[in-house]
């Protein structure tokens, strides 16, 4: 029993591992749901709004459209202009049409990823060692949506190299995970297997089947409330692994990442209650009679 249950989180966490870092279809489902985010769909809106209008001189053009008694209203007119933007890509990210290039973008992304992950290369990696999303595709949607609206200032502007991604993760911490998501790999079904056999086994070798049946329900939900607790204490580090979210998108993204291992331990706990339950049934039917 003892076995068992030091073996399950171990299985159950290399499972979610496995499923989420090398599955892109299992990631792709995952993150979806992110891009109705309103602190994500937030965090991407100003990042783009600020690296349009650092590549894109929008106070000088404004300047130049109107007349010079008016020019103290540039700066003004710029910062609500800049303002707009950022509520009309929000809006897009938000909508049901963007979810379909959510989901494109972030495919792409993690396909790049399992490349660096499984030493297959092509991974899209900058000279500085990371590893990009694509901001592209965005603009060009906020593009269309302005130029709807009468702004055209933006139509013919296309994101520089340095504007138009944004950091994932840094590479150097992937290429040195190479040799655990191997491991983690060939983990994924030995470890769930040897967990199963390790309770059966223990079960097995209690001359009462049901008290057997109790030991296990008792590690199990040991098992479920363990995750539970290091879920609680990952998430307050979280934030230092995304420096370009703000608190509040980190721990939207990590709530959506964890929430597939979340409900295994919390499944695994159910599992654990039950067969606790059954155990007392037994014994009181056995009392009985």
């Amino acid at each position: 029993m003892v076995i068992g249950t030091v073996i399950t989180p171990l299985a159950i966490i290399t499972l979610w591992l496995n499923s989420t870092l090398l599955n892109t279809n299992q990631y792709v489902a995952t993150i979806a749901p992110l891009s109705k985010n309103q602190a994500i769909a937030s965090d991407l809106a100003d990042s783009l709004a600020n690296r349009v209008f650092t590549q894109v001189p929008v106070q000088q053009e404004i300047s130049a459209a109107i007349p010079v008694s008016f020019q103290f209203l540039a700066p003004i007119l710029t910062q609500e202009l800049k303002n707009f933007f950022t509520q009309e890509t929000e809006a897009l990210i938000t909508s049901d049409q963007f979810n379909q290039v959510w989901i494109s973008l972030n495919r792409f992304a993690h396909e790049q990823i399992v490349a660096l992950l499984t030493g297959q290369g092509g991974a899209l990696v900058t000279k500085n060692g990371q590893v990009t999303l694509d901001l592209q595709a965005i603009f060009d949607q906020v593009k269309t949506r302005l130029s709807q609206k009468g702004i055209t200032l933006f139509q013919n502007v296309t994101l520089s190299a340095e504007n138009n991604q944004v950091v994932l993760f840094q590479s150097q911490f992937l290429a040195q995970a190479q040799s655990f998501i191997s491991l983690i790999a060939k983990l994924r079904i030995i470890l769930p297997i040897l967990a199963l056999a390790a309770f059966i086994f223990g079960i097995i070798l209690y001359s009462n089947y049901a008290r057997g049946l109790f030991w296990t329900g008792i590690g199990l939900l040991l098992v479920g409330i363990a995750l539970i607790i290091i879920i609680a204490i990952a998430r307050s580090s979280f934030p230092s692994y995304t420096p370009n979210l703000s608190p509040t998108a980190s721990a939207a993204f990590y709530d959506t990442i964890v929430r597939y291992l979340q409900n295994a331990a919390w499944i695994t706990i159910t599992v654990g209650l039950i067969l606790t339950l059954v155990f007392f049934f037994i014994s009181r039917r056995e009392a009985k009679s």
